[in-house]
């Protein structure tokens, strides 16, 4: 009888991980760049009640439950959202943008959120650099962003790639 208080303990302690999980990602799914998780689980031990004879052919086993093994995260493709900000980019299969965060160690997004900020630098949502540093001159007229990642400037008549 204790065993089989024990054994649901443990399935009882893991859906508390799966209802957990699960709040987090509803808490983030309209975060920009969010990636759900996803919760593995792992048989504990099974104890061998009775061996295989001929009137049980393959024996009795009994499990031990179950325990959380890993929470993974999960990178499919989200929805592409068209926001009319010109800086706005997405990216269509893997790949993250790599950024500056503090004490100068770099990050990964898929956050492509982007805006310049009182130096033109281009900043994440959060104020993070991208790395390397894309500057935006003060004159400017136009920005466009090519699918390879080439970020073109135009002031004046000239263009001038960055990437």
């Amino acid at each position: 009888m204790l065993r089989a208080f024990s054994t649901a303990a443990t399935g009882m302690t893991a859906q508390q991980m799966v209802v957990d999980t699960i709040s987090n990602n509803l808490a983030n799914m309209n975060t920009v760049g969010y990636k759900k998780s996803q919760v593995d689980f792992q048989d504990l031990m099974y104890v061998r009640m009775q061996e295989p004879s001929a009137t049980v052919p393959t024996g009795f086993e009994v499990g031990s439950g179950v325990r959380p093994a890993s929470t993974l995260k999960v990178y499919t493709q989200g929805e592409m959202e068209n926001t009319g900000r010109s800086l706005d980019v997405a990216i269509q299969g893997d790949g993250f943008f790599q950024v500056t965060g503090p004490g100068g160690k770099v990050f990964y997004t898929r956050d492509g959120s982007f805006r310049p900020d009182e130096k033109g630098t281009l900043v994440t949502s959060a104020g993070y650099p991208l790395s390397p540093a894309i500057t935006i001159p003060a004159d400017a007229r136009s920005i466009t962003i090519a699918s390879d990642g080439t970020v073109s400037v135009y002031s004046g008549s000239n263009a001038t790639p960055t990437n």
